[in-house]
């Protein structure tokens, strides 16, 4: 099953195929504060994507195996991608 909006693209459960669809909405002024953005339901880790690629520290918690694995290898790839 796939959920599509129009203006954020399209997420498709099955074939792993995913997009963040997170726009930044607003603007912060002043000195950044440090954060720690917690997540009790990881999923499929988007927040925590969206958290470390904003450089705000993640912590996740799921209690599925697989959606955790798929988590941390989302959340690791997109790392990766920052570096380059």
């Amino acid at each position: 099953t796939a959920a599509v909006h129009p203006d954020i693209g399209t997420t498709e459960r099955t074939t792993g195929i995913t997009t963040i669809g997170w726009i930044r909405s607003c603007a912060h002024v002043g000195v950044d504060v440090p954060s720690i953005i917690l997540d009790p339901f990881c999923g499929s880790g988007t927040t925590g994507i969206v958290a470390v690629s904003t450089g705000l520290r993640f912590i996740g918690l799921e209690l599925s195996d697989e959606y955790a694995a798929t988590a941390r290898d989302r959340i690791e790839k997109s790392l990766a991608e920052d570096i380059r």
